[in-house]
């Protein structure tokens, strides 16, 4: 399923980030905690085929996502990037996931089925 890149670019807009651990430089880990993440068995399917056009180590690169750090990702959708960001915040940072009531019901619930399936 192709995705169009401004959706894409919004919904992280739109991630706000509050930083727990005072963090002079860029977290040396962050790609092998994301790259594991990934890489897990356990992922949705569909998850794999979005990761060459959404490039998730370079957009946690970008906004500065640190270990330690408590993000609150709006529009969270069925979830790809909530996942991706807990482990980029990794045990002692949290992540919060929103989606609008509306947005969750639509194609029948399928973003709450997906979302709750992750999440299970």
């Amino acid at each position: 399923m192709k995705t169009n890149l401004p959706i894409h670019l919004f919904l992280f807009l739109a991630i706000v980030t509050m930083t727990i651990a005072d963090s002079a430089m860029a977290d040396p880990q962050l790609q092998r905690r994301v790259y594991y993440a990934l890489n897990s068995p356990d992922r949705p399917e569909g998850d794999w085929e979005r990761d060459f056009e959404r490039r998730p180590i370079e957009v946690m690169n970008f906004f500065g996502i640190d270990e330690g750090m408590t993000i609150l990702e709006m529009m969270a959708g069925q979830g790809y990037y909530t996942e991706l960001l807990s482990a980029a915040a990794g045990n002692s940072g949290k992540v919060y996931a929103h989606n609008e009531f509306m947005a969750m019901r639509m194609r029948y619930g399928a973003h709450e089925k997906a979302m709750k399936k992750r999440l299970s």
